[in-house]
Order: structure tokens, then C-alpha cells, then sequence
């Protein structure tokens, strides 16, 4: 019968060789000791998305969204801080449209996608410069980071809640009375999201807080392009904060490009 120091030594050759490739044997149990414990598997990212180096087969979405109706955006009423909030009686920013092309609509894919693409970024950045957002619209990633930061000389707040059918849900306010200050919270709900300064009424911005890297926002010439979809047929969400929401249902084949334009009227 085997000693207890002879299983050691064994087990310690066999560790020695198993760093040299060679394969190894598993030294029987000592009777009364404990089976060893199963390797345990890796911890699931926490917003439930794996990013792959390489999506196999991938297609691409893109197109262009348009503003066909008369609507005009609103003009900034500046109450308070005229000095730093220097914009009064400019266009809010809420509808920028040129030659008939909407900027800052999100487009977003709004399926569950297990898997896909890296991310390029997963902190959404926000700043309050002279007395408005910037950006207006961006793409934020769900348990991702969402800075708020002060370009400001004056005190400003960032109240950051999801919209729910009109409702809000709080998920931060926080409060920047210093210029260069910062403050980082935790993107905690995923779908629209709006930012607004109790301090200055008339600062708005959104965030899309999106579970996977399939979102974007259209640029100034309405276009836009979501590359590396794994193949597949997808909800696809348009949204504008000023002209509402489209619904479609498009078909993603592997290796091709699928078009989505969509007018809103």
C-alpha cells in the first residue's frame, strides 16, 4: 500500500510533468479525504453580453432617417447665469434637421444578443458646457459607467432617470458645483434615458443604455451604420426625442448589408 508521503511525491511528479506537456495521472484519494472541487467556471459579465474577437459570418444595418414635416425646433429660454449660458434664444438642439436629414436619432437593434462584437467604449461620457449637454444623444452600455462632468464656472446637477412610459426612474442625481468636477454612477437601467439639470430647466440630454454594441445615433447627414450583427432577423427600434419611435422587423443575412431608412413625418 501506498504511504501518504509516497501520494505526495506523486502528486508533485505529476504537477512537474504536467508543466513540461507531459500527461498526467490523478493519484488515487486518501481514504476519509474530501473529493476535490470542480473547477469553477468563469464569472458572467455583469450586463449579460460576452464579446467575441471575430463575429462569424457578420452583416451590416445602415440607412438614413428623415424629417419631412414643418415642425420647428423650440428656443432656449435662459433664466439664470446669462454670463456662462450664453445660448439664449438659439434653437434648443432637440431637432436638428439639414436638407430634410435628422440628426441624433438612436437606431438600435432591441433583441437580447447573447454575444458579438467588443464594444468601443462602455462609459458614456456627459458634460455640462456652457449651459447645455454635451452630447445631446449618445449610446451608453447597460451596467456600464455614465460620467457627469462640470465645464462650467456655475453650479449644475445631473438627475439621470430612465423613461418608462412617460414616468421617470431614478437612476442618479448628482450634484457638480465646481467647474472640473466629475462624479461617475453606475448605468443601471438599460432603454432611453434622460439627463436634466434641475439648476438650468432647460438642459436636456439622453442616453440609449443598450445591452449589446448594436445601437447608434444618426450623424448631421441623417446616416448611420451598425457593423459586425451576427446573422439573424431583429426588432429594430428608431427614436427620436422630439418625433417618437419606429418599430421594424429587419433580416440580417450572413456576410450581406440590410437598409433601414425611415422618414419621420
Amino acid at each position: 500500500m501506498l504511504s501518504l508521503v509516497s501520494l505526495t511525491s506523486l502528486a508533485i511528479a505529476c504537477d512537474k510533468g504536467e508543466e513540461k506537456g507531459v500527461t498526467t495521472q490523478t493519484a488515487p484519494l486518501v481514504p476519509g479525504a474530501a473529493p476535490p472541487k470542480a473547477a469553477e467556471a468563469p464569472a458572467a459579465k455583469e450586463d449579460g453580453y460576452t464579446e467575441l474577437d471575430t463575429v462569424p459570418s457578420a452583416g451590416t444595418i445602415k440607412g438614413t432617417v428623415t424629417y419631412t414635416g414643418s415642425k420647428q425646433p423650440s428656443k432656449l429660454n435662459v433664466t439664470k447665469d446669462a454670463n456662462v449660458c450664453t445660448h439664449g434664444g438659439e434653437p434648443d438642439g432637440s431637432l436638428q434637421v439639414s436638407g430634410g436629414k435628422l440628426k441624433n436619432a438612436v437606431v438600435a437593434i432591441t433583441d437580447d444578443i447573447p454575444k458579438g462584437k467588443r464594444w468601443e467604449s462602455s462609459k458614456a461620457v456627459v458634460d455640462n458646457k456652457e449651459c447645455l449637454f454635451d452630447p445631446r444623444v449618445q449610446i451608453g452600455r447597460y451596467q456600464g459607467e455614465v460620467e457627469a462632468k462640470n465645464s462650467d464656472p456655475v453650479f449644475h446637477n445631473a438627475n439621470i432617470a430612465k423613461l418608462d412610459n412617460g414616468n421617470s426612474d431614478l437612476i442618479a442625481n448628482v450634484a457638480l458645483p465646481m467647474q472640473g468636477q466629475t462624479q461617475t454612477k453606475n448605468l443601471k437601467k438599460s432603454g432611453i434615458v434622460e439627463i436634466k439639470c434641475n439648476v438650468h430647466e432647460w438642459m436636456h440630454a439622453w442616453i440609449y443604455s443598450s445591452k449589446h454594441p448594436y445601437a447608434t445615433v444618426t450623424g448631421a447627414d441623417g446616416t448611420y451604420e451598425i457593423a459586425g450583427v451576427p446573422p439573424g432577423e431583429y426588432n429594430v427600434l428608431v427614436w427620436h426625442e422630439e418625433l417618437g419611435q419606429f418599430n421594424s422587423k429587419l433580416k440580417v443575412d450572413a456576410g450581406g448589408t440590410a437598409t433601414l431608412d425611415h422618414a419621420f413625418n
